[in-house]
């Protein structure tokens, strides 16, 4: 999907930043296991530039896809620009399991002179097709607000080719319990 721009006040928020792109990662042979190439087309939802939307929330604020409507949030938006460049290099992330279906990675990165962890959750699906590419699905990108704990201290570490691999070959990731 391609993202229409945003219009506020005047205003215009391009987003074709978010645009899908495609992405080819190479894992290194090591020991018995020879190199693998993966193809990805990168998808990013509008929950990486939206938030839900709260009571009193003014509608001119509100964006659309085809599924839900949601408010535009100016620091998602802010933080969004980030995202296709951590994404080009979530091979050397630290990758943790949600424990609901999902990945997560947390960048550090600055905002009004803090760093914060920008947790970006995800999930990798295979078409089905097997010629075509893997979808890597950037299901929602934002900084925690709030408690201000990170969410990585209730996870379990997986590494990202090993999601890639079993997306690929159908073969279930398994939980941590």
């Amino acid at each position: 999907m391609k993202w229409m721009p945003f219009a506020y006040h005047g205003d215009r928020y391009d987003l074709s930043h978010l645009h899908p792109f495609p992405l080819t990662l190479t894992q290194p042979a090591k020991g018995k296991h020879p190199e693998r190439v993966y193809r990805f087309k990168v998808h990013f939802s509008l929950h990486c530039f939206t938030s839900s939307t709260k009571v009193g929330d003014s509608s001119e604020s509100e964006y659309s896809d085809n599924r839900e409507s949601r408010t535009f949030s100016f620091e998602r938006y802010q933080l969004s620009f980030c995202l296709p460049n951590i994404i080009r290099q979530i091979d050397k992330q630290r990758c943790d399991h949600t424990g609901k279906g999902n990945f997560i990675i947390v960048e550090h990165v600055n905002t009004r002179g803090e760093t914060v962890e920008y947790e970006i959750y995800f999930d990798i699906k295979r078409p089905s097709s097997g010629k075509e590419p893997l979808e890597l699905y950037i299901q929602s990108a934002y900084v925690r607000s709030g408690t201000g704990k990170s969410y990585r201290r209730k996870t379990k570490k997986v590494a990202f080719f090993i999601i890639a691999y079993n997306r690929q070959v159908g073969k279930p990731i398994k939980t941590p319990r």
